[in-house]
């Protein structure tokens, strides 16, 4: 077990009791919502890397990266979502909603697909979504 684990862990927790702070300071306004989902998807990722870090598992192993990647994906989407909805403004429009959750789509599939190895590998996944 290591010291950086439970870091992880407590930033997590600190993290997730901001989020929900966020969301119920203000849960009818759209930009609050997305402001404070975005930061449990990033406490969420945080208490896996500590649970992996915990466990023995390397930071770098593919149990630990895969859901990391797929999580930096949502938190682009939340962001965007939020900028978009920012200061009290209307909701994207579905139309473009639906684009950007396909993007996103395919995005995830190339993380999955890609065999994991070396770090020059999710060079698909960038040129598809970052």
């Amino acid at each position: 077990m290591t010291v950086g684990g439970f870091v992880a862990l407590l930033i997590a927790a600190i993290g997730a009791a901001y989020a929900g702070l966020v969301i119920h300071a203000a849960p009818h306004r759209r930009d609050n919502v997305m402001f404070g989902l975005l930061a449990a998807t990033d406490a969420a990722m945080t208490a896996w890397r500590g649970v992996n870090a915990l466990a023995g598992v390397p930071i770098i192993d593919a149990s630990c990266l895969m859901p990391c990647a797929i999580g930096t994906i949502v938190m682009a989407l939340l962001s965007i979502e939020f900028m978009f909805s920012f200061p009290r403004q209307r909701a994207m429009s579905w139309p473009w909603r639906a684009a950007m959750l396909a993007w996103a789509g395919v995005a995830v599939w190339t993380v999955i697909a890609t065999k994991l190895g070396p770090s020059s590998i999710y060079v698909n996944t960038e040129l598809v979504f970052f």
